[in-house]
């Protein structure tokens, strides 16, 4: 279904169908299906699926999540202010949870202190 569906919105209905489909598959699989949710996201950033995206946190292959997080960052909404990238859209708060998957708790408390 995820490499069927075409327009319109193809590559949303792409990364929401394996972020849904990432807890279900097999460990073996998540590394491809990660793989495949960062080139959907590539080809079209698409903000209405990062909420998919961090419901799917626990199952995407870290290093793969590692290259998510920093696309999102580059796509996050502009124009960048200190108080948006903490608490805005694809802010610090927004993506705790990948924060926490790739960093643990420390980096967490740490971004919390600054």
């Amino acid at each position: 279904m995820a490499r069927r569906s075409g327009p319109p919105n193809g590559e949303y209905v792409r990364v929401v169908a394996l972020a849904r489909l990432l807890p279900a598959l097999p460990e073996g699989l998540r590394r491809e299906a990660s793989d495949a949710l960062y080139r959907c996201l590539l080809a079209e950033p698409d903000a209405e699926a990062l909420d998919e995206l961090l419901r799917a946190t626990p199952w995407i292959d870290a290093p793969v999540l590692a290259r998510i997080f920093d696309a999102t960052l580059i796509h996050a909404a502009t124009p960048l202010t200190w108080s948006g990238a903490l608490t805005g859209w694809a802010g610090v708060a927004h993506l705790a949870p990948w924060i926490e998957r790739l960093g643990g708790a420390a980096a967490l408390e740490t971004i919390a202190r600054e």
